[in-house]
């Protein structure tokens, strides 16, 4: 049984260290990616090991589960039934299955290590990228149709990484920053392994910033200030303080000589403009402003259900461009599952954070894994007003399932406690 076990956890360290981070573009053969093989192998794994645990499905996270059913099924009754499968897994099975098998505090330990130890090695092929200006990814890519688009702004490659574009790696390197300043905060008895932690909050930072993206800057900067205030709403309040003297004097330097740099300038211009005006030019930020308009007009008289999950968005802006993704989450599931899909998303988006937010007062450590996943989620949710979450649903899945797991090891402790 203990040789079982250890097939069916081998196989879960592996789905936690790859399948957030491997390309969709990479097939094995037709119909059939890297990442869907994955999930597959660990699935057969586990079922070979003979050892799959039952785990109780916390009600505030049924709706989740009503979601990604509801979006499962109408793939499957238009005939994408391989679309189908691919969602239930990574929505619902490898979830499951991860929530099974990390029930203790070392494999948890051991779950947000890999987490980590993944961010650290696209970290690094990151660097790579930005230097060399290849992306070794992007090499192997045999997905039919597929084109890359390698923007360079203020001098500076966007890097993707695995991801399809930069501001979806760039917000899956802010929830790894997330999950380091977890370890950092807690476990004091790994205390050995902080250094390489720096390491790799540092490097994330670097790849934050050479994906320059505004989306995952800013949500990276929130999430510091929201974990924060948390922890002490003196030394906040101080930070907060220091931190509006600075954007002062660079003001003041920017009116009077002229001094200007371009990222951080882009950066205010867009929260404020996003802040007191609607209107932003079209190159940026205003394209997610007309975008709701477009959406609106393409759905039509569909709003209920929408258009169907296999439909393509295709909005013919001017007779020479033709616009064709969505960058918004919320407008996406509205564009294909109508005001039906959009209510089910909130509701369980409510939902994880109502759980988040009520386990985390009966939680004994200074940081728990309770505060980190409410401050990102929080975070994330907005962020998604403008970017379409496509790779990063793996890592959102993941969350769920550590979300869980933590909380129900946690009560296990506390029963142990108290015997």
């Amino acid at each position: 049984m203990k040789t079982k076990n250890q097939i069916g956890w081998i196989a879960i360290c592996g789905t936690l260290l790859l399948y957030p981070i491997l390309p969709q573009y990479i097939y094995i053969f037709k119909g059939l990616n890297i990442v869907n093989f994955c999930a597959v192998l660990t699935i057969i794994s586990v079922i070979i090991g003979g050892v799959i645990y039952k785990c109780k499905i916390p009600y505030l996270i049924f709706p989740y589960i009503l979601y990604a059913m509801y979006y499962s099924i109408s793939y499957y009754a238009e005939g994408a039934w391989l679309s189908a499968l691919s969602f239930a897994m990574m929505m619902v099975v490898i979830p499951l299955l991860i929530v099974g098998f990390v029930n203790t505090n070392r494999r948890f330990e051991m779950a947000i290590n890999l987490l980590i130890d993944g961010g650290f090695i696209l970290s690094l092929l990151g660097i790579v990228e930005s230097v060399t200006k290849i992306n070794l990814f992007q090499l192997f890519s045999n997905a039919n149709g597929l084109t890359f688009f390698h923007e360079v702004r203020y001098g500076f490659l966007r890097i993707m990484g695995t991801f399809g574009q930069p501001i979806s790696y760039g917000l899956y390197q802010v929830f790894i920053i997330s999950l380091i300043i977890y370890r950092l905060k807690n476990y004091t008895q790994y205390s050995q392994k902080h250094t390489f932690l720096k390491v790799a909050y540092l490097l994330s930072i670097i790849n934050i910033l050479l994906t320059v993206s505004r989306i995952p800057i800013i949500a990276c900067i929130l999430l510091h200030i929201l974990l924060l205030y948390k922890k002490s709403k003196k030394e906040f309040i101080n930070y907060v303080v220091a931190i509006s003297i600075l954007l002062l004097l660079l003001i003041i330097l920017n009116d009077a000589v002229g001094m200007k740099i371009p990222l951080i300038s882009d950066l205010l211009s867009s929260i404020g403009t996003v802040t007191f005006d609607n209107e932003i030019n079209s190159g940026g930020v205003g394209d997610r402003f007309v975008l709701w308009q477009w959406v609106a007009l393409s759905v039509g008289n569909k709003w209920l259900l929408g258009k169907g999950v296999s439909t393509e968005f295709a909005y013919k802006v001017y007779e020479w461009q033709t616009k064709t993704s969505i960058e918004n989450q919320y407008l996406n599931v509205f564009f294909h599952t109508g005001v039906v899909g959009v209510l089910l998303l909130l509701f369980s988006y409510v939902a994880v954070l109502v759980y988040a937010k009520r386990k985390n007062s009966s939680c004994s450590e200074s940081c728990s894994f309770n505060t980190i996943f409410f401050s990102m989620m929080l975070i994330y949710f907005v962020c998604e007003l403008g970017v379409q979450e496509t790779d990063l649903a793996r890592m959102y899945c993941i969350w769920i399932s550590l979300l869980i797991s933590y909380n129900r090891i946690d009560q296990n402790n506390r029963m142990e406690k108290d015997l």
